[in-house]
């Protein structure tokens, strides 16, 4: 298939192609620097299959829309340290239900529905988690799974994912 760069060059890449293999094809210091693309005006994450004839544009640190990329893994840290935190407490990580976590204006932030209330005593220890967690350098990466899939994995575990996946 083909996608096209912000200079107007068309670049052929296998079906399926993601900003990372678009990113590849360009040379390895972009790369290397890539967090993220522009799609056809939407931002998307590395691992994103591109539609075909997509307009790309490969989103760096020095991006605007990087703030966008980093707050949503952000999002996605603070709840696995939520987990593991609540974990070390002795509960099952799966009591701790997720909402949405989506990124806002200035930061972002996740709905939780914890064992017990999280307290402000309690926030020093999630973001030493956090850290933790960043420290690993664990890949990221994406994964899709059909509905039926995603539905049949949390319908009657999680109230809150299944309520998402049936609104898709």
């Amino acid at each position: 298939m083909v996608v096209y760069l912000p200079d107007g060059k068309a670049l052929e890449v296998e079906e399926g192609a993601t900003a990372w293999d678009v990113a590849r094809a360009i040379g390895p210091g972009l790369a290397k620097a890539a967090v993220g693309a522009l799609v056809n005006g939407e931002v998307y994450d590395l691992l994103k299959p591109l539609p075909p004839g997509a307009q790309v544009r490969i989103l760096t640190e020095k991006d605007p829309e990087y703030q966008l990329l980093f707050r949503h893994t952000l999002a996605h840290v603070l709840a696995q340290a939520v987990k593991e935190f609540f974990a070390e407490k002795g509960y099952d990580p799966e009591s701790v239900k997720l909402g949405v976590g989506p990124v806002i204006e200035k930061g972002f932030y996740y709905d939780i529905d914890a064992p017990e209330p999280i307290s402000d005593e309690d926030l020093p220890a999630i973001e030493e988690k956090m850290r933790a967690i960043i420290a690993k350098d664990l890949p990221l990466r994406r994964f899709v799974l059909p509905k039926e899939v995603a539905l049949s994995r949390y319908q009657g575990k999680d109230p809150y994912k299944t309520e998402l996946i049936l609104d898709l």
